[in-house]
């Protein structure tokens, strides 16, 4: 007659090991905010005389832009009123690439959200985490920096649109974009129109490959919309 199996024999060979209650997508959140935390920790550590001792990077095109700022912000400060035109740059320019302030963007305020509120450049660290950061800082091109930052969010947005994530991409699109522009470096803007462009080209040969071209179009409408709301705050 055999022997009847343990209880104890048995609840080992088909006891499992215990679950997480934690859902997969509450864990990933936590996992990608501990890694945005660490960068966070090792930027003021690294920039610890810039954040702590109100230490500046001599940057020389910083000191270029406060000279070329200078004669609207001495008009603003006199007038209170903002000039339009820089008549000692060159033989004059536009002062909207030098110093204007246009009430109303909240563009700025989003910034210094994602900033941290550390001064630049220390939070451009983060969302660009490259070598080329440290030389462009450290002559100044905070702006072209700042532009380039915001390249890979507004890449990632489009490509969340044209995968069907219609609503969340298209409203990602428009924000990045917002900021994207914001940055004012239209220079960086204009290669990525051209990496945009590739993009669009590139799904749309996929889109007649698969057979999905109203899927294309539908999606290209919506980014199309979500860029010039992007835009928008910045027609100052």
């Amino acid at each position: 007659m055999a022997k009847r199996p343990s209880s104890s024999s048995k609840s080992s060979g088909s006891a499992s090991q215990p679950a997480s209650n934690m859902k997969p997508w509450l864990r990933q959140t936590l996992i990608h905010l501990g890694i945005l935390l660490g960068f966070y920790v090792i930027t003021v550590a690294y920039f610890s005389p810039l954040v702590f001792e109100n230490k500046v990077v001599n940057q020389s095109d910083i000191l270029h832009y406060k000279g070329m700022a200078k004669e609207t912000q001495d008009f603003r400060a006199e007038t209170g009123e903002e000039a339009l035109w820089v008549s000692t740059l060159f033989s004059g320019m536009p002062a909207f690439q030098t110093s204007i302030k246009h009430f109303g963007d909240l563009m700025w305020d989003v910034n210094k959200f994602l900033w941290f509120g550390l001064p630049r450049p220390p939070p451009l660290l983060v969302p660009l985490l490259t070598s080329y950061f440290f030389i462009i800082s450290e002559v100044g091109h905070t702006s072209k920096a700042n532009a380039i930052a915001y390249m890979a969010p507004v890449l990632a947005s489009i490509i969340l649109t044209y995968q069907g994530r219609i609503l969340l991409g298209a409203s990602l699109t428009a924000l990045f974009t917002a900021l994207e522009v914001n940055a004012n470096h239209f220079q960086i803007t204009y290669y990525l129109i051209i990496v945009i462009g590739l993009f669009a080209i590139a799904y749309f040969i996929s889109a007649i490959q698969n057979k999905q071209l109203p899927d294309f179009f539908k999606a290209s409408a919506v980014l199309i919309v979500a860029g010039l709301l992007g835009v928008g705050p910045n027609l100052g």
